[in-house]
């Protein structure tokens, strides 16, 4: 996923795992500084079949 970004020279701020525990399926949440960069992410991430949530707000 980073190489993903790397590749299309996005800018990533920050990585944080959220909700986990054994019983609950993790969220990797992704911080840009931007919107451009969010939005642009957004395409790249799910160009290569990998989900995003709120993208596109």
């Amino acid at each position: 996923m980073t190489r993903i970004l790397e590749n299309a020279k996005i800018n990533l701020v920050n990585i944080h795992i959220l909700e986990i525990r054994e019983d609950v399926a993790g969220v990797l949440q992704l911080s840009f500084s931007n919107q451009e960069d969010r939005l642009l992410a957004k395409r790249e991430l799910n160009r290569h079949g990998l989900p995003t949530i709120r993208g596109d707000q």
